[in-house]
């Protein structure tokens, strides 16, 4: 499977769900750093300054 394909198939899912109310977004690095920490403390913690929204998509 090609790169081009899978980057066609990639497109073609976020559309399919865009057009059925979804909202889709690709993380930062920051975000995922942040959820990493989470996940590490088992998501207890201050959540004031976090990036990662796990609270927000869970």
């Amino acid at each position: 499977m090609s790169n081009s394909y899978k980057k066609e198939e990639i497109e073609t899912a976020i559309n399919l769900l865009r057009e059925n109310g979804y909202v889709v977004k690709k993380l930062t690095v920051g975000q995922l750093e942040d959820a990493k920490e989470c996940e590490d403390c088992g998501f207890e913690g201050d959540c004031a300054f976090c990036r990662c929204s796990i609270c927000i998509i869970q």
